[in-house]
């Protein structure tokens, strides 16, 4: 039994661990009915299965794994204990570490297949942290094993019976137990940390006043997330000025595909220091024949579709990541927050866009200067927000305000009225669109009150109204012409 000698430092109000000073490398008397027990929790280990010992002591565990070709790790806080152990077990590693919450930041290893602490836990006057350590020690789908003395209704009671309870809870026992478990207190502090499906086996004794219980315990394994299964799509053109910030919030990602329409301002060159960037080149002809080509150089089942200047936020990363994936829902739907060169606005009139999506049954149509996703199937909405933030200047916003215009105007044009939503019907009246885009954003929206980025959100979007009706009456006064 690895035993633990606490003493109180009253000044300073801290636990102090004085040295159990292991002489050799016996086992302890316990070892006789426990390892038996433990084995048959263990069941067949392949070689190579990696083995954490939490309160190793002398080692004397070692042998019994590492007989069976399984790369063992021990820690306790004896450092004679250790000593012994590394003389003994040479092929294993022992170190002097603390049973907390922090064993596997500070052994430096990988999570274990499993972990094992035999009379321990009953030592420690923090259980859940070393609960939470052994816990955070093991691969999902791991095992814990467990040993302490039993506690039980029939074995208490005969305690009592025999005036044995001075002797069994004897409080002048130097080192002595300070924790008392049964089955449902143990399987407790076990289900709160996370573990699943806590079994138990009595050991030592008769069944009912067995000596100690030993309990095994696994790790869920681990449940695939929406992102382990994502492919990211981007569509570039000389987007030097965004492209690093974006690519910089997806180091996440195994794969992102980065659709480039000959870019000539260093975009592809940016792109491809980023390991999980491939860049696809392909002469552009029009938004949703680049994303429709995207999506078939995708392999994975999810795809997560971002415009050059979107930068995801830590929010809806986070949320992303607890998605699991179902036949249910096919797409994830997300708001956007406005950015003007960095500043965050209050609103705006962007849209919120599916952008995470099965591409199974994923499709782009052309819609007006922009695209459309079609997908069937149910679409939720995130809580989570994207930032949409252009750092292109001002005379690369009018060129392409320019370019959009025009074919927004078609798309008006050739599109019957009672086709059209509310805010296109507005356009096509041609002169109320600007002045109403002016007043909504800038008092409904409130952008009024984020000062002169908000008044240069105002100015773009009601330039941009401007231009679509200049296009409106031109192709009046054109058609009107060709009349006469």
């Amino acid at each position: 039994m690895t035993s633990r000698k606490l003493q109180i430092n009253v000044e300073s109000t801290h636990y102090r661990y004085q040295d159990y000073e292991y002489r050799d490398a016996a086992a302890p008397c316990t070892s006789a009915y426990l390892l038996k027990q433990l084995a048959a929790f263990c069941g067949d280990l392949r070689p190579g299965t990696r083995v954490l010992d939490v309160g190793s002591g002398n080692g004397f565990l070692a042998g019994s794994f590492l007989n069976r070709g399984c790369r063992f790790v021990g820690i306790d806080l004896s450092t004679a204990g250790v000593e012994i152990a590394r003389l003994t077990y040479p092929e294993g590693r022992f170190e002097v570490l603390s049973e907390d919450d922090k064993i596997l930041e500070n052994l430096g290893e990988q999570p274990f297949d499993i972990v094992v602490s035999t009379e321990v836990v009953e030592h420690l006057y923090s259980p859940r942290s070393f609960a939470r350590g052994c816990f955070a020690a093991l691969k999902p789908g791991g095992r814990f094993l467990c040993t302490t003395p039993y506690h039980g209704y029939v074995k208490n009671l005969l305690i009592c019976l025999l005036n044995r309870f001075d002797t069994h809870f004897n409080p002048l026992w130097e080192g002595g137990h300070i924790k008392f478990w049964t089955t449902g207190t143990l399987s407790s502090l076990l289900l709160e940390t996370g573990f699943r499906n806590p079994r138990f086996r009595g050991a030592g004794r008769v069944p009912l006043l067995w000596k100690s219980m030993v309990v095994a315990a696994d790790k869920p394994p681990k449940i695939a997330s929406v992102l382990d299964e994502v492919t990211v799509l981007i569509l570039t053109y000389n987007e030097a000025p965004n492209i690093d910030r974006v690519l910089d919030k997806l180091r996440w990602a195994s794969r992102i595909v980065v659709v480039d329409s000959f870019s000539t301002d260093g975009t592809v060159a940016m792109a491809n220091r980023f390991p999980n960037v491939r860049v696809i080149q392909r002469r552009f002809d029009s938004f949703a024949q680049q994303c429709n080509f995207g999506l078939e150089q995708i392999g994975s089942p999810w795809v997560l579709s971002l415009d050059a200047d979107y930068v995801l936020s830590d929010e809806l990363l986070d949320e992303m990541s607890s998605l699991v994936a179902t036949d249910v829902v096919t797409g994830y739907r997300v708001r956007f927050r406005y950015c003007i060169h960095g500043r965050p606005l209050r609103s705006s009139l962007y849209p919120a866009r599916t952008v995470l999506y099965r591409k199974d049954n994923a499709q782009y149509r052309d819609d007006g200067h922009g695209h459309a996703l079609l997908a069937s199937g149910e679409t939720r909405m995130l809580s989570g927000w994207i930032d949409h933030d252009d750092r292109k200047g001002l005379d690369r916003w009018l060129s392409e305000q320019n370019r959009y215009m025009i074919i927004e105007a078609r798309k008006l044009l050739e599109t019957p009225m009672e086709s059209l939503n509310l805010a296109d019907r507005l356009r096509r009246w041609i002169v109320p669109a600007p002045l109403l885009v002016f007043f909504y954003t800038l008092f409904v929206k409130g952008l009024i009150l984020d000062r002169w980025p908000g008044w240069y959100y105002v100015f773009q979007r009601t330039l941009a109204e401007i231009l679509l009706s200049l296009r409106l009456i031109e192709a009046k006064l054109v058609g009107q012409r060709g009349a006469d």
